[in-house]
């Protein structure tokens, strides 16, 4: 009988052991995820302040940020072609006054009735001419 004892000792032992480890791995792994959520949000503030220092100066950045200043310039300036080619590919426009896409062909925005400038109802994609 004393045999059972001992296993069942150990086995109890064994199983407060599994627990408590269980318990150790679930709170590293939550203080893991506390950590992650901080530092997600020390990122988003460092990325927010290098935009509001890019928009206040970039006419006259400091000459330690005036190469990653000229990369950020460069980029919108690509992305807002691609967004022109879009609206191309699209035959849509912006809206000027509600920021809504609009079919170019359309004289009033459709979401907030805005006469639409001219220019918006020509199609700007270039006719294809074969020589």
């Amino acid at each position: 009988m004393a045999f059972f004892e001992g296993l069942s000792k150990i086995i109890s032992e064994t199983g407060t052991t599994a627990v408590n480890k269980t318990k150790e791995v679930t709170e590293i792994a939550r203080l893991n995820g506390a950590i992650a959520t901080e530092e997600k949000v020390i990122k988003e503030a460092y990325a927010e302040i290098g935009r509001r220092y890019a928009e206040k100066y970039a006419s006259e950045p400091e000459e330690a940020f005036a190469d990653q200043i000229a990369i950020i310039l460069e980029a919108n300036e690509k992305i807002e072609n691609y967004r022109r080619n879009i609206e191309d590919v699209k035959g849509t426009t912006i809206c000027p006054n509600c920021g809504r896409e609009v079919e170019r062909n359309k004289s009033f925005c459709g979401n907030c009735g805005a006469k639409l400038p001219q220019a918006n109802r020509e199609s700007s994609v270039p006719e294809n001419t074969e020589e």
